[in-house]
């Protein structure tokens, strides 16, 4: 499985296990992990708007769902940052996670087309995670969530100019050592997207700017 394509991760768990690192290695009597995909190296999702999420509502939808859910009145999470405005809407995004060979965990996000307000704004990816590997003292095992971690990095951010935000990075680069070779981690995807971090006049959004998901239709 060499592309496994990300469905509203902004708001639904979705998982991908980055799994099956060739790196030789000492034979290592302990268990391991043993129910994993022979390969999952990518995983890919288009940008959508993040809102915020509704908890009770006095609305109701109408054909979404069989049955009517209750609704509330829609509030993006980051009312500065968004896609420009036009008719159809112009602006996209895409994010996308690759392992390669050596156990590399590389993160690729392009936004383009981007509103007026966010130009010049800082612009950081975001993944809230949920990673099972065998780098434990009794492997394998699940750690807790990382909800929304932003990477503290230049590589990690964007400075959006001409309505264009584009960041390479990996996750190596960011924190040393997560993915260490000769063992195996499953990584799920709970969430990811970007996140304004940048203010100071505009209030910064509470959670992320954009979310990967998919616009129907």
């Amino acid at each position: 499985m060499r592309d496994f394509r990300l469905k509203n991760c902004g708001r639904v768990f979705c998982s991908i296990l980055l799994a099956g690192i060739s790196v030789s290695a000492p034979a290592i009597a302990r268990a391991q992990m043993t129910n994993m995909p022979a390969k999952a190296k990518v995983g890919r999702s288009s940008l959508t708007t993040a809102y915020e999420p509704c908890a009770s509502g006095s609305a109701t939808t109408q054909t979404v769902w069989p049955i009517p859910v209750p609704a509330c009145a829609a509030t993006r999470s980051d009312p500065i940052c968004g896609f420009g405005e036009g008719a159809g809407g112009a602006g996209a995004g895409k994010f996308t996670a690759s392992l390669s060979a050596n156990g590399n965990l590389k993160l690729s996000v392009t936004a383009t087309h981007l509103g007026r307000d966010c130009e010049g704004h800082l612009l950081c990816a975001t993944a809230a995670v949920r990673t099972t590997t065998d780098q434990c003292d009794a492997p394998p095992c699940t750690t807790v969530d990382i909800p929304d971690a932003i990477a503290a990095s230049p590589t990690a951010c964007c400075q959006v100019t001409v309505g264009v935000c584009r960041i390479k990075t990996s996750i190596n680069q960011e924190s040393f050592g997560t993915l260490a070779p000769g063992e195996r981690t499953g990584i799920e995807i709970l969430g990811c997207g970007l996140r304004r971090t940048t203010g100071p006049s505009h209030p910064l959004p509470p959670s992320k700017s954009f979310v990967c998901g998919l616009l129907a239709p």
